[in-house]
């Protein structure tokens, strides 16, 4: 137990030293609120390592056996103490934050305001390790990581929380020490892993050969529900750099195979009215698609 307590105290001060700064900017007259976020981060940070080794040091005088009332009271009163600190600080930044928020809101019209990169919250949408979710993932991460203002140790614990606990995307970034070199390596790794065009072309593709086989299979499928996957699944495909050109011939007759026999036929009486779908059948037939789903 004595080895918990003893690692609990770097932690303990470093906790403080990180209370006292985001302090010390709160009490400004003008708050800069990017410091805020990147004080209010770092101080996250420790707070979430000191929760960790207190509970270590609760387990072990568990197990200690001899433990005195008076002990595990202290023991109390020490742990609430931290928790009271980070609990305050946090409310002064809320308070002072909403207050930057309506101040800027409240001069937005005016020529002679200031230009700020504004972070985001802290709260991300944590980012699992699924390619289908890389690019709405990265679309959200790329403000903190383009941000020359901050340092790669911060974006680096920026990515760490933007990461899903015991999921392949925190394994790879926990597997790097978390220093400004290392910073464009984990991300580079998670791009080369997650991100890289190959990876989301195939995914996607997989993903509507299922769809629209699997649709061969099925009676009576809403031609809403097949229309707005179909549209979903091409878009990512074309947000990954593939043009419609380049899949359009592969999958057009597997979506018309996907028809049910009513709208199959009404389909071919359109096709055999329009010449629009000899110069891409595929996007003749998402529209006819859109349009029927609108008497469906």
């Amino acid at each position: 137990m004595s080895a918990y307590k003893t690692q609990r105290g770097p932690i303990r001060t470093a906790f403080t030293k990180a209370i006292t700064e985001l302090t010390t900017e709160l009490d400004k007259e003008e708050p800069d609120g990017t410091i805020l976020q990147q004080l209010a981060l770092r101080l996250e940070g420790h707070h979430s390592k000191l929760l960790q080794v207190n509970d270590e040091v609760e387990e072990a005088l568990l197990k200690a056996g001899d433990t005195t009332a008076e002990e595990f009271a202290s023991e109390y009163a020490s742990v609430v103490e931290y928790k009271e600190k980070f609990t305050d600080v946090n409310i002064r930044l809320k308070e002072v934050m909403e207050e930057e928020e309506t101040s800027e809101a409240s001069s937005s019209g005016s020529s002679k305001s200031k230009s700020k990169i504004r972070l985001p919250k802290l709260e991300f949408k944590k980012y699992g390790g699924d390619p289908r979710e890389w690019l709405s993932f990265w679309g959200q991460f790329k403000s903190i990581h383009e941000n020359e203002s901050m340092s790669p140790e911060e974006k680096f614990q920026y990515l760490c929380q933007a990461t899903t606990d015991n999921s392949r995307a925190r394994a790879i970034v926990g597997s790097y020490p978390p220093t400004a070199e290392n910073y464009p390596k984990v991300i580079e790794s998670l791009r080369s892993r997650f991100g890289r065009d190959e990876i989301l072309i195939e995914v996607y593709v997989r993903d509507l050969l299922s769809l629209v086989l699997g649709n061969v299979s099925k009676k009576g499928v809403s031609i809403s529900v097949l229309y707005d996957k179909l549209e979903t699944q091409l878009r990512a495909l074309e947000s990954s750099g593939v043009t419609s050109d380049k899949y359009a011939a592969m999958l057009f007759p597997l979506v018309e195979s996907s028809l049910p026999e009513d709208m199959l036929r009404i389909w071919e009486r359109s096709r055999q009215k329009s010449k629009e779908e000899q110069v891409n059948r595929l996007s003749h037939l998402m529209e006819f698609l859109e349009w029927s789903r609108g008497g469906k």
